[in-house]
Order: C-alpha cells, then sequence, then structure tokens
C-alpha cells in the first residue's frame, strides 16, 4: 500500500507571509506598477561605490597605522603577500577592502585607535 502525504500542520507565520504576496500580486496585477508605489513604501537607494585606490594610498593607509605589511595583514586579516601585491601595484584592493582603506585614508585617527586596542607586542 503506498503511503499518502500528510500536509504540515499550518504556520501561522507562513500563512500571513502568503497572504501578503497574494495581496500584493493583486495590486500589481489590477493597479500595475503605479498601484504598488501607492500601496507600499518603495525605496530606491543609490550607495557609492568605494573608491579605486593606488599602491601609494594604500602604503600611506598602512603607514597611517605605523604597522609593518605583516602586521597590517594581520589587523585585516589577510595574507602578507596580498598587502605587498596591493603596495606594489600587481594587484588592486576590491569590494570591501577598497571600502575598508578608504576609511583608513578619511579617519586615521578612528583606525589608529582600533589598533591599539587589537595589537599587542610581544614581551
Amino acid at each position: 500500500m503506498a503511503k499518502t502525504k500528510s500536509k504540515p500542520p499550518a504556520n501561522p507565520v507562513w500563512d500571513e507571509v502568503i497572504a501578503e504576496l497574494n495581496e500584493f500580486a493583486s495590486t500589481l496585477q489590477v493597479g500595475g506598477e503605479e498601484a504598488l508605489t501607492a500601496k507600499y513604501s518603495v525605496r530606491q537607494l543609490v550607495v557609492t561605490p568605494p573608491p579605486e585606490l593606488t599602491a601609494d594610498q594604500v602604503r600611506t593607509a598602512r603607514d597611517s597605522l605605523h604597522l609593518s605589511q605583516a602586521a597590517f595583514a594581520q589587523f585585516l586579516g589577510i595574507g602578507v603577500s596580498l598587502v605587498r601585491a596591493w603596495e606594489g601595484g600587481t594587484r588592486s584592493p576590491k569590494g570591501a577592502d577598497r571600502r575598508l582603506l578608504a576609511d583608513l585614508l578619511d579617519h586615521p585617527a578612528h583606525w589608529q585607535a582600533r589598533v591599539k586596542e587589537a595589537v599587542s607586542r610581544a614581551s
């Protein structure tokens, strides 16, 4: 005899989500995009991409923290070879690294304090 699949118990949260999605679809179908923007908050965000950084800017960011390449790499959680490549101009920082390095250049005092909290000298 074949097993029949039983329905899982009702989940009020999912029921509410499905009801809201059905209402959203109905509003879109009846009134189009204009009806949606009248009924729902529609926000568009424009996020400025992080700036491209030169090898000299990466070195300036590191120098502002008074760290060696090895210590800077440890502070950022990356390999020292990547720091060397950035500073040598053979690779460029990407994504979040660019955002962080740009912030380092813009707010060196803030990052000097973060380094002071995170770095200690071995005795």
